[in-house]
């Protein structure tokens, strides 16, 4: 989960905009933001045809693992993704989620313009938190157009506004899905904590005590 959370990091480092923003700012934006960049990150690489994810790996992460490469550990399924979160549920709504975004057929290219689009948003973020909130939604709003310019390019003006009502669904699907994800994961990680605190054996202090006591 690091290396993916540091993937996500890396691809926005290089982009301009980011580059010039406060380091409270990157923050503010990665901490309020980073749940949804993952998901739209994880729909690239979600194959259609058998609802699974394509595992991508790098030239220097292929020399590492070369050997233990081979189709089947090369796709991520729905079980897989339970060992990534604490309930079942989450890995569920998560599939659910990447075949709801691709069933509207977006491209990769659309997908990464819409990466941008969620990292810049400041729904959320109280103004006082923010340094360089107007030129944050600027920025938002530019990469909001270079989207809709896109989806115009690629279909009719018809097809176009239907697509951006679909979009801007799959956002809110988005929002849901990454606060059910906080939600469910938060009360299962608590459930366990509590189990485990039940189970925990007495401390050592106590079983001196009764030992005192026998004597």
């Amino acid at each position: 989960m690091h290396t993916f959370v540091m993937k996500n990091i890396f691809f926005l480092e290089a982009n301009s905009f980011f580059k010039k923003l406060d380091y409270e700012d990157k923050r503010a934006l990665l901490r309020k933001n980073m749940a949804q960049i993952g998901q739209l990150r994880g729909a690239l690489r979600f194959n259609t045809r058998d609802k699974k994810f394509d595992w991508y790996f790098n030239q220097k992460e292929k020399r590492g693992v070369s050997d233990q490469i081979n189709t089947e550990n090369q796709k991520i399924d729905e079980q897989d993704l339970g060992k990534f979160y604490n309930s079942q549920t989450t890995a569920r709504g998560v599939k659910t989620f990447m075949e709801k975004i691709t069933s509207i057929g977006l491209t990769s290219e659309a997908i990464l313009i819409l990466m941008h689009v969620v990292i810049f948003s400041t729904d959320g973020i109280a103004e006082k938190d923010l340094i360089k909130g107007e030129f944050i939604e600027q920025v938002q709003v530019t990469y909001f157009n270079l989207l809709h310019r896109y989806i115009l390019s690629t279909s009719t003006d018809e097809s176009s506004s239907s697509m951006m009502s679909k979009i801007m669904k799959i956002l809110v699907d988005l929002q849901e899905l990454c606060d059910q994800i906080e939600a469910t994961e938060s009360n299962v990680s608590r459930a366990v904590q509590g189990t485990n605190s039940n189970s925990s054996p007495p401390e050592s202090g106590g079983a001196e005590s009764s030992q005192q006591a026998a004597d």
